[in-house]
This record gives structure tokens, sequence and C-alpha cells, in this order.
């Protein structure tokens, strides 16, 4: 996004048909401004002190996802952007018997938020790492009078988790673009750059075999930018 919009739906890529389907109860989104640059694993901090808006609620939320694909969950309340702070989501949810799950798998003994499937604890995790990629749907504070939403870049796996990495970079419009790979200890072990037409871009990681593990790749482009975990075998 560039500069202050109203945010209007979020997209999840789906890239097995495991994670399509499922039923939340009392299921929530907020959004939320946010002083920091990186989030740490701590919820309040995270906020920085800024007060969350809820822009979706479903006593019981349904999916019935295409897998591979883009899904929405169009919100039942826009978010005004201001245009300069992070911008945090959140996903609240619980399972059949009243209690946290994250996509079915675990069911953390209490009612708390968790940033972990495995880590069942209120205040403190490790980033989920299901959560493959995801992408909003805004209007330009500026042209809220009329015209389509817009989207930011996005950028998935073709599959996940892999052997040899391969991307999916998503554009609404052409743009010059960087693609870093990085293993979660913060070195780099891939780089693109060129230029992104709209659409969809396939990009294959050519830089050899890669250790095992979990590596963030992240896509700067002039619309913004969008990140994606991969775990390779």
């Amino acid at each position: 996004m560039c500069g202050a919009a109203d945010v209007t739906e979020v997209q999840f890529y789906a890239t097995h048909e495991q994670f399509s389907e499922g039923e939340f109860y009392n299921a929530e989104i907020l959004l939320c401004h946010s002083d920091l640059e990186e989030l740490t694993t701590s919820f309040d901090a995270n906020y920085t002190g800024n007060e969350f808006v809820l822009v979706f609620w479903a006593d019981t939320l349904s999916i019935h996802w295409a897998a591979p694909g883009w899904n929405g969950l169009p919100f039942d309340t826009a978010f005004q952007y201001d245009g300069s702070r992070s911008l945090i989501l959140e996903f609240r949810y619980l399972g059949e018997d009243g209690r946290t799950v994250n996509a079915g798998a675990f069911y953390p003994p209490t009612p708390f938020r968790t940033l972990d499937a495995g880590l069942p604890t209120s205040g403190t995790g490790d980033l989920l790492s299901f959560m493959n990629s995801l992408r909003i749907f805004y209007t330009p504070a500026s042209g809220s009078g009329g015209g389509a939403p817009g989207t930011g870049p996005a950028l998935c796996p073709a599959r996940n988790p892999c052997a040899a990495p391969v991307l999916v970079a998503t554009m609404s419009a052409e743009s010059p673009a960087e693609i870093r790979l990085y293993r979660l200890d913060g070195r780099t072990s891939w780089i693109w750059s060129g230029i992104l037409p709209a659409g969809d871009t396939v990009l294959e990681v050519r830089e050899g075999p890669l250790p095992p593990g979990v590596y963030l790749a992240r896509l700067v482009a002039g619309q913004g930018q969008a990140e994606a975990r991969i775990l390779v075998l």
C-alpha cells in the first residue's frame, strides 16, 4: 500500500487440501497499527499501545477453499490504515470444545492466544509456520469515492514443504522488484532483482541445493512488500 487506505479484505494462499476445509468457532480478525518494524514474540509488545479494530467476526466460520489458490475473507468493517506505520493482523478462533485451536492440528490446554501451534502460552511464542502467504485488499484514501480496490504484492511458495523452492510473485501492476531468501538467523541465501509484470511470475531458486530448514522469502516492490515462509526438506 502506498499511503493511507481502507483495508477491506484479506486472502490466504492454500497450498494443500488438508488446510482448505474446517470449522472455526468465535472466529475474529483484528487489525492494529504498530510502531515496530519487526514482530516480537509478545502480543502486547507488538501492538505498542495502539487500539485494535475488530474487522471480521463469525460464530462459526466454515471454510471450503480451493487448493492450491487464493481464498478471501471480506471484512465486516473496513480498517483505516494511516499509510505510515506497520500493520498487524491477528486471527482468533476456538475449537469445537471451546479451546484455542490452530487448523485443527493442535489443541493448547487453555483459551489463550498463541503465536505457535506448539506453544500454548498467552503472552509469547514463535511465529506460526504453516501460514505461507497472504495479501490484503484496500481502497486508497484519496480514491475512496469509487473505483476498484487495489492489492499489494503477494508472494507464496508453489509447493511447501519442498526440496527446491519455487516462488510465485503476484503483482497488480508492473514494477521493479527485489526478492531475498533468508535463513531464520538473518543470513541471505538468494537474491533476485528485476522487473515483475502484472499478474503471476514463477521464479525458481537456482543457487543449488539449500540446507534443510525454514526460510523467509521477502518481496519488495514499489507497491509495498510481501513475505512467505518456506520449509526446505
